[in-house]
């Protein structure tokens, strides 16, 4: 199983729409040897972190996790996970595109 831990962002037609510290692993035992994982984001408003995680609600199609070391891999859906709207933090599960979770 490997695994990949650091800085990056969520973006949409190269708009960073996210900054956060992602965490995810890929199951090599998995037929289609599979990522998955989650982004955690802090220092974000109360308003921008209702913003965010209602646009999420969306689905937009197009998102891309950017791994700070300049790694992408496409995202299907980022789902709020658990958040502190007073705290301004979140964290997101992230499906990705072309996996068996997504």
């Amino acid at each position: 199983m490997s695994m990949m831990i650091g800085k990056g962002g969520i973006l949409l037609n190269n708009r960073r729409l996210i900054d956060g510290e992602y965490h995810l692993v890929r199951d090599t035992d998995a037929p289609r040897a599979a990522w998955s994982g989650y982004i955690d984001v802090s220092g974000k408003s109360r308003d921008g972190l209702i913003e965010i995680i209602n646009w999420f609600e969306a689905s937009p199609a197009g998102l891309v996790l950017a791994a700070q070391n300049g790694g992408m891999l496409p995202v299907h859906r980022l789902t709020p996970d658990h958040y502190d709207l007073d705290a301004g933090t979140a964290r997101f599960v992230i499906a990705f595109a072309g996996s068996a979770a997504g």
